[in-house]
C-alpha cells in the first residue's frame, strides 16, 4: 500500500474517522524485518497420501525466477520464511502437484510442519506463498473412532429431533443454572455476565503459531462475594483463543492469551511500523490541511441549512397571511389543512435551526482546535512552520484510537500474525 494511503488512514483517525494502512516486520522482543507480502501461489491442499505428503499449488501466473523450479520448504511452528529445509523441487507452472515424504516417527518428521513455496531470484529464495500445514493427521492414526452419538463427553445431538419435552426441561434447566448466581436474600441485584460479543482488535488477522488455526474470541469469567457486605460482584476478560486446542494438536502449556497483554504487545509492533513509515511526515501541516477541509465543508452545510431555513420561513409567513380567509371560508384550502401544512413546516423549522446550531458548534470547536494547536504555538507564530505546533506522534495518534480504529488500521496494516506461548510474529502488508 502506497505511503500516502498511510498517511491519509492515521490522519483520519487523528481527526475522529477511521480508515486503512501498509509493510514487513517479526515481533520478538523487538522489530526485524521479514518478507514482504503479495504472494502470487497458493497452495490449495497439503494432505497425507499413504506415507507421502501431496501438495496441489496453483498461480495465476508464474512468478519471475532463475531456474524454472519451485522449492518447497518445511519449517517447524516457530520458524518463518525460507528458513527451514528444502523437502521437494518441482517444475513451475499454474498448476502443479508435489510429494514428498512424510517421515513419520523419525527426526526428520513433517507431521506438524508448515510448508511454503519459494522460488529462486538473482540467486536468493524468495516465499511466494503463505504458509500451509496438514489437514488430515487423522489418516495416520493407529485407531479411529466413529461418531459418538451417546453419553457425555463428544456428544454431537441431532437438535432437529428434540421433542417438545426435550426442549422445555434444555430451557428449565438453563433458568436453574441462571437463577444458582442470584443473590442472597436483602443483597442488591448483581448483574450477570453476558456473552462477550463484539469483535476484537486483533480477530481477523491472528492465527495460532501451533497449528495455525485462525484465533477466536472467547471470555473468562468470575464471580465472587464480597465477605464485609455480601455484594456479588462479576468479571469478565476477554481472550483469544485456538479452536483446535481441543482436538488432539499439541499446543504447548496454553492455546489461549489474555487479549489486553497480547494486544499491548502487538500494538506498541505496529505503532514502532508507523513510526518508521510516517517519522518525515509533517504531522501538523496535514492535521491543519484536515482541519481546513473539514471547517469548508461544515461552512457550506450551514449555508444550506440557511438556505432551506430562509424559503422555509417565507412558506411560514405565507400560511400564516391566509390563515383569517380560510377561517372566513374565502380561500381554496380548508382551515384544517392550512394548520396542518403551517405545522409541519413549523417543525422543519424548528429541524433545521437546531441542524444549525449544531453546525455552528462543531465550527466553533474546529476553530478553537485550531488557535490552540497553531495561533498561539511560539514556533508557529515566530514563522518556524506547522512543525513547531503542539500535536501528538504518528504512534501515539495509533495507541490512542479507539478499538474499531485499532482493528481497521490491524487489518490493512497487518497481513497475518502468529503467536506461540513465547514468540509472536507479524508480517506487514507490503
Amino acid at each position: 500500500m502506497r505511503m500516502s494511503n498511510v498517511r491519509k488512514i492515521l490522519l483520519a483517525v487523528m481527526t475522529a474517522a477511521v480508515l486503512t494502512v501498509g509493510g514487513a516486520h517479526v515481533c520478538d522482543n523487538g522489530l526485524r524485518h521479514v518478507e514482504a507480502a503479495g504472494r502470487p501461489v497458493s497452495i490449495n491442499s497439503c494432505q497425507i497420501a499413504g506415507t507421502d505428503v501431496v501438495c496441489q499449488l496453483s498461480t495465476g501466473s508464474v512468478p519471475a525466477n532463475d531456474d524454472g523450479k519451485f522449492y518447497v520448504y518445511a519449517d517447524e511452528v516457530f520458524q518463518d520464511g525460507t528458513t527451514g529445509s528444502v523437502v521437494a523441487t518441482v517444475d513451475a507452472g499454474t498448476s502443479v502437484t508435489v510429494s514428498f515424504p512424510l517421515n513419520y516417527n523419525t527426526a526428520e518428521s513433517n507431521l506438524s510442519r508448515k510448508f511454503l513455496i519459494a522460488v529462486k531470484q538473482n540467486g536468493q529464495m524468495v516465499q511466494v506463498s503463505d504458509e500451509h500445514y496438514i489437514t488430515n493427521p487423522e489418516a495416520i492414526a493407529a485407531y479411529t473412532a466413529g461418531r459418538m452419538d451417546n453419553g457425555i463427553k463428544g456428544i454431537l445431538p441431532d437438535l432437529t429431533k428434540s421433542s417438545r419435552e426435550e426442549v422445555q426441561e434444555k430451557r428449565k434447566n438453563r433458568a436453574a443454572r441462571y437463577q444458582k448466581n442470584a443473590p442472597p436474600q436483602g443483597c442488591a441485584a448483581f448483574p450477570v455476565i453476558a456473552r462477550n460479543d463484539g469483535r476484537l482488535p486483533l480477530q481477523d488477522v491472528l492465527y495460532c503459531g501451533f497449528c495455525g488455526r485462525k484465533m477466536v474470541r472467547g471470555t473468562r469469567y468470575s464471580y465472587w462475594t464480597l465477605r464485609a457486605t455480601g455484594e456479588r460482584r462479576s468479571r469478565k476478560i476477554p481472550l483469544y483463543r485456538c479452536p483446535a486446542a481441543r482436538g488432539g494438536i499439541s499446543h504447548g502449556r496454553t492455546a489461549q492469551f489474555r487479549a489486553d497483554l497480547l494486544e499491548h504487545i502487538i500494538f506498541d509492533c505496529a505503532a514502532g511500523r508507523i513510526d518508521a513509515l510516517l517519522r518525515e511526515e509533517d504531522i501538523a501541516g496535514l492535521y491543519r490541511k484536515e482541519l481546513l477541509f473539514r471547517q469548508k465543508k461544515l461552512e457550506t452545510e450551514r449555508r444550506r441549512f440557511q438556505k432551506e431555513l430562509s424559503g422555509l420561513t417565507l412558506d411560514i409567513n405565507v400560511l400564516r397571511e391566509h390563515i383569517p380567509d380560510a377561517v372566513a371560508g374565502n380561500y381554496p384550502l380548508p382551515v384544517e389543512e392550512l394548520s396542518d401544512a403551517l405545522r409541519r413546516c413549523t417543525e422543519q423549522k424548528s429541524l433545521l435551526e437546531r441542524k444549525i446550531r449544531d453546525t455552528e458548534g462543531a465550527l466553533k470547536e474546529l476553530e478553537d482546535n485550531h488557535n490552540r494547536l497553531f495561533h498561539t504555538n511560539p514556533a508557529v507564530q515566530n514563522g518556524a512552520g506547522t512543525k513547531g505546533a503542539v500535536l501528538p506522534t504518528w504512534p501515539q495518534l495509533f495507541l490512542q484510537a479507539s478499538p474499531e480504529a485499532k482493528r481497521i488500521i490491524i487489518n490493512r496494516l497487518a497481513e497475518r500474525i502468529e503467536v506461540t506461548g513465547t514468540r509472536i510474529v507479524i508480517r506487514f502488508r507490503g
